[in-house]
């Protein structure tokens, strides 16, 4: 419906536009009522329907209705006008092409649908952007989860692990925590919000490790609700409505608790892609999808995803999930002692580097499986195992960690890769050298983040 909208952002559609006859026949309600100047809204149109005697061939009350409750607004009628008025055009060609034998023919189409593209995209009431100079400028900061942990309030985060890498283990014991009434998680002050964790890939696991942690730490009906749905959000016809769904969803759970819901996640975004492809447009839906859910329910969306294959550092698909996603959190195994380590590596508004470590702990349940023996799960507790100090290989990586560690006496604490390199070809070093040297101190631990802001896992104040 064209409530709070002009009739002059579709006049110039035709209810031959439409490809459905039920909605050619409400056009035409809707375009004789904006030409007489009457408000267009469902009232309205169903009598100027039954005055044409078209309401029942129009689909009745019940279309009209269908109608206004799924536009979001009529903010945007003028665009999905042209929408409308584009699929027309190719849908009249399509006709034309299967009915013109003659090329003449079809050249007269071809002219008189581009002059009808052409007359949509004129005079369409374009609106600038709102702009403010800085000294003008207000924001409103970002609400945050967690402490330092790049989770906030309407933005997308990703937490990336190998498969029994205890990823689950750490979204489930962090969404208790903010569901709950702690104050406190793994050594991280945390918010308190509702938290929906939308499980399709193994909803009966993640109810189990959340009622055996919520029972270990005695919490007393936390806000933790846990979905077994299956949102297509990379799929080439589902992504939209999926997305919507996942939105009401939220907005059921924030009713019933009676404020907003924090955390969203999604484990895992394999299991979210529908028919998508993840190396390509699937991922982009997704991605897509997920900045739209964030913005919607100002919660923070969390995908549970893999790493690369070919890169451990990367995330596994297409690279729009890396670059849209305003925080990553990748969860590897410290092999001499097992630990879980969780490292921030990206953030858009905080510093990378934090880095959690945690065990998971295997726990037996009271219910039993069909052979008698009690069901186990695995619970995540902090690590008091103190974090082996590897040493760097070689003169090269030493000289380059002495002088990294030189500058962060200094007050520098973070790189990018070509301020690392330059600092190596300084001491002296050549070709490839620094470069290797660099690698060599990642692969070795002494560095951790992102090829654009590495910092040093050890200060060289600790002890070695």
């Amino acid at each position: 419906m064209l409530i709070g909208a002009s009739f002059d952002a579709v006049a110039r559609l035709a209810p031959d536009d439409f490809s459905d006859p039920r909605h050619s026949l409400i056009f035409r309600a809707i375009a004789a009522l904006g030409r007489d100047g009457h408000q267009v809204d469902v009232d309205a149109v169903t009598a100027q329907l039954e005055a044409l005697q078209h309401l029942q061939a129009a689909g009745g009350r019940e279309i009209l209705a269908q109608l206004r409750d799924n536009t979001a607004t009529a903010a945007n009628a003028a665009l999905y006008a042209r929408r409308v008025l584009e699929l027309g055009v190719q849908r009249r060609l399509a006709d034309a092409l299967q009915r013109t034998v003659s090329g003449a023919g079809l050249l007269e189409i071809l002219e008189r649908e581009q002059q009808n593209l052409k007359s949509a995209t004129t005079n369409r009431g374009a609106q600038a952007f709102p702009v403010q100079r800085l000294d003008e400028a207000t924001f409103e900061p970002r609400e945050s989860l967690v402490q330092n942990l790049g989770l906030d309030a309407g933005t997308v985060a990703a937490i990336v692990g190998a498969p029994n890498g205890g990823k689950t283990a750490f979204a489930v014991s962090l969404g208790l925590a903010v569901a709950s009434e702690l104050d406190h998680w793994l050594g991280l002050r945390v918010a308190r919000a509702p938290v929906l964790y939308v499980a399709p890939e193994a909803p009966a696991s993640v109810k189990m490790r959340a009622r055996a942690a919520s029972q270990r730490l005695e919490l007393d009906r936390p806000a933790f609700y846990v979905s077994d749905g299956v949102p297509a959000l990379g799929g080439e016809t589902a992504s939209t409505f999926d997305a919507d769904r996942v939105v009401e969803t939220v907005e059921a759970v924030m009713l019933r608790e009676s404020t907003r819901v924090g955390l969203v996640f999604l484990d895992t975004l394999a299991s979210c892609l529908g028919d998508g492809d993840e190396n390509s447009d699937g991922m982009v839906r997704l991605v897509a999808a997920s900045k739209y859910i964030a913005a919607r329910t100002n919660a923070c969306v969390v995908l549970l995803h893999h790493p690369s294959k070919n890169d451990g550092a990367g995330l596994r698909g297409h690279g729009s999930l890396a670059a849209a996603c305003d925080s990553i959190i990748r969860i590897e195994i410290e092999e001499l002692t097992g630990v879980r380590i969780a490292t921030l590596v990206k953030a858009r508004d905080h510093a990378t580097g934090l880095q959690i470590r945690f065990e998971v702990e295997p726990v037996a349940l009271a219910e039993r499986d069909s052979f008698g023996e009690p069901l186990t799960t695995i619970l995540v507790r902090p690590s008091n195992q103190a974090a082996p100090r590897p040493q760097p290989s070689g003169r090269r990586q030493r000289e380059l960690l002495a002088e990294l560690e030189r500058r962060y006496r200094t007050g520098e604490r973070q790189w990018d890769e070509a301020t690392i390199a330059k600092a190596g070809r300084d001491l002296g070093m050549h070709r490839n050298s620094p470069r290797d040297a660099l690698r060599g101190l990642v692969k070795a631990g002494y560095l951790i983040g992102s090829s654009m802001s590495l910092s040093l896992k050890h200060s060289p104040e600790d002890p070695k």
